[in-house]
This record gives C-alpha cells, sequence and structure tokens, in this order.
C-alpha cells in the first residue's frame, strides 16, 4: 500500500471521528486540555455555532500555504503575524502598493441608506460614507458623499482634529468653527462661523486660479514685513477688484493706481463721480505758494498789460483756457496757488489804486482851500 493512499485513509478515519464525536455533542479535546485546546458547538436559536479554543492562537492559511489570518491573545490580525490591536489589517505580503487591503460595503437599497464604517469612543464618534442615493433614510448628505462625524451630544466636546507628525494642524469644532494651526478657532464675537488660520509670525488664505498665475490673499504678518499688521491683495503681478452685487466697483492696479468708477485709473486716484467730503487737504513743495508776489522785486504787469492779454486770450495770464480744462481736466492744487496769486496780485493793484485816490483826495482838498 502507497504512502498517499495511507494518508487518505488516515483522514477518513479523523472525519469518521469527528461526526462521531459531533453526533454525540462531545468535544475534539487536544493535548488532554480541555481548557485550552478544544474545537465543540454551542447553542444558537434554531442551530449551533463553533465553539474554538486555542490557546497559542488561531492561523488560517491560503492553498499556498501562506498565512491569511491570526487570532493571538485576543487581536484579530488580517495579513499579519503578529496584530497588536483588536483588528489590524496590513498588506505586508504584497509589495503592490495599490492593492486595495481592506473594503467595507454593502449594496445599498434604491430608496436610500447609508453604508457605515463606524469606530466609537462612549459610542459618540462615526466616520461614514453614504450611500448613492439621497432620499429618506440616509444618515448625512446626500449622493455618495464622505461623511467624518462626531455625534458627541453637546457641549465643548466632540470636534474633529487633523493631524500631522503627532500634532493637530486643523480643528473643526463642535460649533461648526474650523481653525488651521490652533484647535481653538477665535469668535469671541459669537459669528455664525470662523475660519481662522493661525501662525507664530505670520498666515495667510491664498485663492489661486490659472495654473497659479493668478494669486490673491489675506495676510497676517509680524513687523518684519512692511511694518507687520494685517494685508489683503495680490501676490501675482495682477489688479485687485472689490465688487459688489459681482460688478467691480473699485480697481487697485499693479502700478499702484487706484480707480473707484473706473477699470483703468490714470492717477494715484481716479474717481468716475463725485466726491463729498468734509475737508481735504493739499500739500505743495516749498516756493509754489505764491507769497513772492509780494517781494519788493517781483514784477507786477500793469493794468494795461492785463488788458491786452486778456483782449487777445479771453482769461487771464497763467489761467488754463476753458478749452485746455474741458480737455486736460483741472489740477486742484495748480488752479489754486495760481488763484491766490491773482487775488495777491489784484490786492496789490487795489492798494496802488487805493494810494492813487488819496492823492487826488489830497489833491482837490488843496485847491479847494486855494479857492
Amino acid at each position: 500500500m502507497s504512502l498517499l493512499s495511507l494518508k487518505k485513509i488516515a483522514v477518513l478515519l479523523v472525519l469518521l471521528q469527528v461526526s462521531s464525536l459531533y453526533s454525540q455533542g462531545l468535544p475534539i479535546v487536544g493535548f488532554g486540555d480541555p481548557a485550552n485546546y478544544t474545537i465543540n458547538t454551542f447553542s444558537v436559536p434554531g442551530s449551533s455555532g463553533l465553539d474554538l479554543h486555542w490557546h497559542g492562537g488561531i492561523r488560517f492559511g491560503d492553498k499556498t500555504g501562506s498565512d491569511v489570518m491570526r487570532i493571538e491573545n485576543g487581536n484579530v490580525g488580517v495579513g499579519v503575524l503578529n496584530p497588536t490591536s483588536k483588528f489590524q489589517v496590513s498588506n505586508s505580503f504584497n509589495t503592490n502598493t495599490n492593492e486595495v487591503i481592506a473594503s467595507f460595503g454593502r449594496l445599498a437599497n434604491a430608496s436610500g441608506g447609508s453604508s457605515i464604517v463606524r469606530f466609537g469612543y462612549h459610542n459618540t464618534c462615526d466616520f461614514e460614507v453614504n450611500s448613492g442615493y439621497s432620499s429618506t433614510g440616509h444618515r448625512l448628505g446626500g449622493y455618495f458623499d464622505l461623511n467624518i462625524t462626531n455625534n458627541h451630544p453637546g457641549g465643548d466636546h466632540g470636534g474633529i482634529n487633523f493631524a500631522t507628525n503627532s500634532s493637530v494642524k486643523m480643528a473643526i469644532n463642535v460649533n461648526g468653527d474650523v481653525g488651521i494651526g490652533t484647535t481653538k478657532p477665535s469668535n469671541e464675537q459669537g459669528w455664525g462661523r470662523v475660519l481662522d488660520v493661525a501662525g507664530a509670525q505670520h498666515s495667510k488664505i491664498l485663492a489661486t486660479s490659472s495654473n497659479g498665475l493668478y494669486k490673491v490673499g489675506v495676510f497676517s504678518h509680524n513687523e518684519n514685513w512692511y511694518g507687520g499688521g494685517g494685508f489683503v491683495g495680490t501676490e501675482s503681478n495682477h489688479p485687485l477688484h472689490l465688487i459688489t452685487n459681482y460688478n467691480v466697483k473699485m480697481s487697485i492696479l499693479a502700478n499702484g493706481n487706484v480707480g473707484v468708477g473706473t477699470l483703468v485709473p490714470d492717477s494715484k486716484l481716479t474717481i468716475a463721480g463725485n466726491i463729498h467730503a468734509q475737508e481735504i487737504k493739499v500739500t505743495v513743495n516749498a516756493g509754489v505758494v505764491p507769497d513772492y508776489v509780494f517781494a519788493n522785486d517781483y514784477k507786477l504787469k500793469s493794468l494795461e498789460e492785463v488788458e491786452r492779454y486778456i483782449k487777445q486770450n479771453s482769461h487771464l495770464p497763467e489761467i488754463p483756457s476753458a478749452k485746455e480744462i474741458e480737455k486736460n481736466g483741472l489740477m486742484l492744487a495748480e488752479m489754486n496757488m495760481n488763484l491766490l496769486k491773482k487775488m495777491e496780485e489784484m490786492t496789490l493793484y487795489m492798494i496802488e489804486q487805493n494810494k492813487r485816490i488819496k492823492d487826488l483826495e489830497n489833491q482837490m482838498e488843496e485847491i479847494k482851500i486855494k479857492e
């Protein structure tokens, strides 16, 4: 008789023995130790279950002889030789890094519902994925949403943290406020929702488009950058626009020109409209204010010269004509200085005229006395 035939007979005898023990409700005991090495059954409603005790652990293998699952010291490992947690899944036996090592799901009913993978502490922390339907019965969200939830009933606890390098980098507190760089987003004023981006020395919120070509952000920086403070603007060499009702109302160009009511300001401040102010301060360079008119060496035009100029040009000397103002606009500081100069010159004319009037009055008095 061959060795293969003997093995087949041995297996058959073992199966017959197991069948006999099972029919009698007797356990299979290994090493004469029923407490630690037993294969038995236990009662469940309408049937019986498999009761398996093996002190050193239980190993499940595949047809190649490789381990598939192990149970040791109360820990279950799938793809793990020595599981160190209650349930541990790994793909250490396969170097294909794109292979899925675990999958959880169900065929959802078309009327709704959610497939949920849940990790709980005090039954309040859920991680779940919705089903592909948004009707009644789903937990949160709608079509194919991914939900990370913490269902703590209230108070200051129940937030969600995102950590890297063993420290929390982003937190969502129980009120829905979001903190990046802080676990306690600032909301002393009681706003409905807050996004708090915190940095030790500086931080920014940046929005980009066209593969980073356009960049606009909100910045907070210490005194090492433009004296420190809060900043709003572009990082790229592009204008910054302020809009209301989706229409641009104010523009700041890359060259520093500011336009109100116009997209193409041609000066440091261009306003296409009216200005309402209680006071406007204009500064000028030294020597521009025309007090030099009162200097002794100032050459004041005679009234005859002024008269001839007006008849020829239809406007005062050094004052632009109506056509020039209509074409080029009015330079406020320059015009005010020119008008002040004309007032000072007019004052000199009036003083001179007053002297002549006094002389004439004196001459008239002398004539009266002689008569």
